[in-house]
């Protein structure tokens, strides 16, 4: 990828079965799976996936070096999906977004307590369907918590099953914390197995596993836990962790809402940076502090 591109976009058409899930995988060159497609476009009223023969990938600011994409028919699969004809176009500079009623000075003032409008517009310039959506940041960054479906406290060892995680875009680190009653290690790994950290804990039976790239891979990482041996004959002792993932990220503005909502408000506790309420609104008071 040469330097100064504002953007690019890779697609796949394939021409074997169209019934067949095939995933598109985009790799920076640092190692981190920044962008995941399918070829399932829908799912009909019975619950079957809706499939077409495309795959479509964008990325904006492209770091410059090896970019690698990578196509993946997931088992069971026939040897005929692996082995078919496939075209592929590499296109840069070629997003289309434009905005109408934002803010475009610094010196535009936005009034207190009242809504502003704003139109976002995006032309897919792809071969496949993509789905758009806002996602609102502020320039500043901070340490959000990450929220997972299961219990993150008191969790029994051994460990059936890892704990799971979303984690947003724009994140520069990714942190796992187990607090447990024993000696212990902690796993923190992607989706895809790599990347991957390991962590043993500490005097105080404190583990950490992290994360640092220029964007972390986001979407789903899983933190897994383990007792560290030796153990005695009648096996290992009673013992429980307590888990914390943590995403450096750009700060979510929670002044801005839109019609398509956002889908990794989902993935932060609901109590991120609420300073960040009247940065929108600047008449307000300004805090003591």
């Amino acid at each position: 990828m040469p330097r100064g591109q504002r953007d690019f976009g890779i697609n796949v058409r394939l021409s074997g079965d169209p019934n067949q899930l095939v995933f598109g995988f985009l790799e920076s060159p640092d190692g981190q799976l920044l962008s995941q497609q399918s070829n399932v476009t829908a799912v009909d009223p019975e619950g079957n996936p809706i499939f077409i023969r495309e795959l479509q990938e964008f990325r904006r600011d492209p770091a410059p070096g090896r970019w690698t994409f990578t196509v993946v028919a997931p088992n069971p699969v026939a040897g005929t999906a692996i082995s078919q004809d496939f075209t592929g176009t590499l296109q840069f500079n070629l997003i289309e977004a434009s905005a109408t009623g934002l803010p475009a000075s610094p010196g535009t003032v936005l009034p207190a307590g009242q809504p502003t409008l704003a139109r976002v517009t995006v032309r897919n310039t792809g071969i496949a369907p993509q789905p758009f959506f806002v996602d609102a940041r502020s320039t500043a960054t901070g340490d959000l918590r990450l929220v997972t479906e299961d219990d993150e406290t008191g969790v029994p060892f051994p460990q059936e099953e890892s704990l799971d995680y979303q984690v947003p875009p724009l994140t520069t680190r990714l942190t796992a914390t187990v607090a447990a009653t024993a000696p212990v290690h902690v796993e923190l790994r992607s989706i895809t197995g790599q990347p991957e950290a390991l962590g043993r804990s500490n005097a105080q039976n404190v583990a950490t596993a992290s994360i640092r790239a220029a964007e972390v891979q986001p979407g789903p990482w899983a933190a897994l836990a383990s007792l560290v041996g030796p153990f005695p004959p009648d096996g290992a002792p009673p013992a429980t962790a307590d888990y914390r993932a943590v995403a450096r990220t750009q700060l979510f503005d929670d002044a801005v809402t839109s019609s398509t909502g956002n889908v990794w408000l989902a993935a932060v506790r609901p109590d991120r940076r609420s300073s960040l309420r009247w940065c929108w609104t600047p008449a307000r008071p300004a805090p003591s502090r």
